[in-house]
């Protein structure tokens, strides 16, 4: 396991408190939100207001995703012991999207985690030389095979 593997999770999860820090401390328009219901609170606001609820909600929104794809991909690491390349294609895609939307964003950051991503899923020299692993009863791509039995119960071509 590299150490790249075990820090890209630990990045994506700290950009996921990041988000999470902004959404609920700057500008904050959660308390007027609460005040006003929460429920719908967007909608029939001036633009100016809109605009920085629908912000702040998005960022919430986005450290969610973050922190479900960072702790996923810990959890990958941890029993697998390397990171998945979709961890790397998804941060990625979600950077570069937001990139060409607001190019003067945090997008920056989340396209460097999807290339260091990308990077640490990268298998190494020891890892193409290792056999395979053997896959483990209930894992992904396991299937359990069994004797047939005969119609009295010994062993032989089931009917």
């Amino acid at each position: 396991m590299s150490r790249l593997s075990r820090l890209v999770p630990r990045l994506i999860i700290a950009t996921a408190v990041l988000h999470f820090a902004y959404a609920v401390a700057a500008p904050n328009n959660w308390l007027p939100m609460l005040r006003d219901g929460l429920f719908d609170t967007v909608r029939g606001q001036s633009d100016v207001i809109a605009a920085e609820r629908h912000g702040d909600l998005w960022f919430l929104i986005t450290g969610i995703g973050l922190l479900a794809l960072g702790t996923m991909a810990q959890q990958t690491v941890r029993q697998v012991g390397r990171l998945p390349v979709q961890v790397g294609s998804y941060l990625l895609a979600i950077g570069t999207i937001a990139f060409v939307v607001e190019p003067v964003s945090g997008a920056v950051l989340v396209i460097a985690l999807g290339v260091l991503a990308a990077i640490a899923a990268r298998p190494s020299r020891a890892d193409a030389a290792a056999p395979a692993a053997p896959r483990l009863p209930g894992s992904l791509g396991h299937r359990e095979v069994r004797p047939s039995t005969g119609v009295d119960g010994t062993p032989g071509d089931a009917l």
